[in-house]
């Protein structure tokens, strides 16, 4: 059976590498992503402290809009690695491999004893995969990736824990640290996991309600208490608190991006669509191979709690009026592996018929095997182009090259907010943008507001799309 599966996992891993790489590797990035690069790469460099990230000297010299253990964690491997384009792709990337991992270790937990449906690791994988804001995350270095990580190991580690019935004590405490660790990523909706045990027992009730309360209870105290021993840290302490007061409580109030109350779950909906249209398909077919469906075991209460912790993952957001798609990413493993184990059944039937000596086995695993090295080909081909920010990019490396690195300099006002220009003139070349009215020896501007241009200022030449770029005339040196 295993065997049978190989050119499944060979399509799976192609479509994984199709949706994330070439995006991933091209130049070019979500502006929250970029940042979060950014502010990795100059802890890394010394910039800034782990409590204390700073992004540059003009905008968030101290950023505390999130907590700061996913730059942590991407510092090191800007200190391993060096500062180049790739690291943080790298990483984004890596976080995605790690997470498909654990949805695969969370199969076969939920199949031990069921070989032939463990062997289906690769289904909840690739439903995982083609939901359109899981690869859209991984491209973009979101922070959602790496306490995803945290959060589904979380999961698993006390899905495994319940399952067993043995060493729980330990497997609360490992699930504590994770969970504890989530939210050093991005804060409280990382604790949907102290959810699982709860969720566990009214689907199963394996154990009696006494037990499920004295476990809750020690993974939640367990988890809190690493938080008050983190807090007591000076630095760390006013670090989070300027968290909740900056982020946490401004989002609440509305005060931050505002939403529909319900447009999480209408997002939800629209991303889990190809998964419920591929999981359609596999049941139509397997209906139309007279696989008799209602025969065939069934696992209704794993999805129900795989459902359920994915909804304790998504639905807790509509308490913020501030929601966004790619906040759903850590609750979709879940809703995966819940509408793979309602197609998994029929799905194992008609794998069976399938026989591995014959011509069209092999020409299949061919097939896999040449679109899987096309892909990862064509993907390292787009190293060093532009994907998103084309012409931005353009301008910005043709000024940039000019300019000493961690200088200042003076920018148009109204361009303020164009958050992607901060960010890229930090990665690339440390350079800081100024809005305010202090001069410094160099001046950008779009060519919207140009004409701010002084006797002070002579254009320098460039072939530039979008950008102008002008000397000061009366100050020779320094920023």
């Amino acid at each position: 059976m295993y065997k049978k599966n190989l050119p499944f996992w060979f399509t799976t891993i192609s479509v994984f590498a199709a949706l994330i790489l070439p995006t991933l590797l091209r130049d070019g990035m979500f502006m929250d992503g970029l940042f979060y690069s950014v502010l990795s790469r100059n802890l890394a460099e010394g910039r800034g402290t782990f409590w204390n990230p700073h992004l540059t000297e003009t905008i968030f010299n101290t950023f505390h809009e999130h907590p700061p253990l996913v730059f942590g964690i991407q510092s090191l491997f800007f200190r391993i690695l060096g500062d180049h384009l790739l690291v943080e792709r790298f990483y984004s990337f890596l976080t995605a491999i790690i997470t498909g991992y654990f949805i695969t270790l969370m199969w076969k937990q939920i199949f031990r004893g069921e070989t032939e449906l463990a062997n289906l690791s690769w289904l909840p994988f690739l439903f995982w995969i083609i939901i359109p804001f899981t690869h859209w995350s991984y491209k973009n270095n979101m922070l959602e990736n790496t306490m995803g990580v945290f959060t589904i190991a979380a999961a698993f580690v006390l899905i495994k824990g319940l399952s067993l019935n043995k060493r729980v004590f330990f497997y609360l405490i490992i699930a504590a640290f994770l969970i504890f660790l989530g939210f050093l990523c991005k804060g409280f909706v990382a604790l949907f996991p102290l959810a699982v045990i709860g969720l566990h027992w009214l689907v199963f009730k394996k154990i009696s309600c006494t037990k499920m309360t004295i476990y809750s209870l020690i993974l939640t105290l367990v988890a809190v208490l690493l938080l008050l021993l983190t807090w007591l840290d000076s630095e760390a302490y006013q670090s989070l608190l300027q968290y909740l007061n900056r982020q946490v409580v401004p989002s609440l109030k509305g005060e931050r991006a505002v939403t529909e109350r319900y447009y999480i779950v209408q997002r939800l909906f629209l991303e889990l669509l190809p998964v419920m249209i591929l999981s359609t398909i596999l049941l139509i077919l397997s209906k139309l191979k007279k696989i008799n469906i209602a025969k065939i075991k069934t696992h209704k209460k794993w999805t129900l709690l795989l459902f359920s912790i994915g909804a304790s993952a998504s639905f807790p957001i509509m308490i913020s009026p501030k929601q966004s798609g790619f906040f759903l990413l850590p609750s979709f493993p879940y809703f995966a592996i819940g509408f793979a184990i309602i197609v998994a059944p029929g799905l194992k039937e008609l794998i069976k018929q399938i026989n591995p000596e014959n011509k069209w086995f092999k020409r299949r695993m061919l097939a896999s095997s040449i679109l899987l090295i096309t892909i990862i080909a064509f993907s390292i081909l787009q190293i060093g182009k532009i994907g998103r920010d084309h012409d931005t990019l353009k301008d910005i490396y043709a000024i940039g090259k000019l300019l000493p690195k961690d200088s200042v300099i003076s920018i148009c006002p109204s361009m303020r907010g164009e958050w992607s220009l901060h960010g890229y003139f930090a990665r690339y070349f440390n350079i800081s943008l100024d809005h305010t009215d202090k001069e410094h020896k160099y001046y950008l501007t779009n060519k919207s507001c140009d004409p701010f241009v002084s006797k002070k200022y002579i254009k320098i030449k460039l072939s530039t799309n979008i950008y102008n770029l002008y000397s000061n005339r009366e100050i020779k040196s320094g920023f």
